[in-house]
């Protein structure tokens, strides 16, 4: 009865030095996964970071190309006009 006893024992030790060897692993490789996911994340971080500026350089060339195509239109208008008033005066004068 005691060899049977000594054996059960024996294996549940032997089982218990398994867990512990597995809970071990399993801590280290949770360890390396964190610091890889945290790795990651500071990538991610650092990538929403440049894209918010590049999305503000963005805008900012858009405003300004809409500012010279304003300026554009602005400065086309101002010449047809300039063309109305000009035959006009020229029309008063030949009368």
């Amino acid at each position: 009865m005691s060899n049977a006893i000594t054996n059960i024992i024996a294996s549940i030790n032997t089982k218990v030095k398994k867990m512990q060897q597995r809970n071990v692993r399993l801590v280290a490789e949770n360890l390396e996964l964190r610091e890889t996911i945290f790795k990651h994340l500071r990538t991610i971080e650092l990538l929403n970071k440049q894209l918010a500026s590049e999305n503000q350089t963005k805008l900012v060339n858009q405003i300004a190309s809409n500012q010279n195509l304003d300026k554009d239109k602005i400065k086309a208008k101002i010449d047809s006009y300039i063309k109305i008033i000009d035959k006009s005066i020229a029309s008063i004068k030949q009368k």
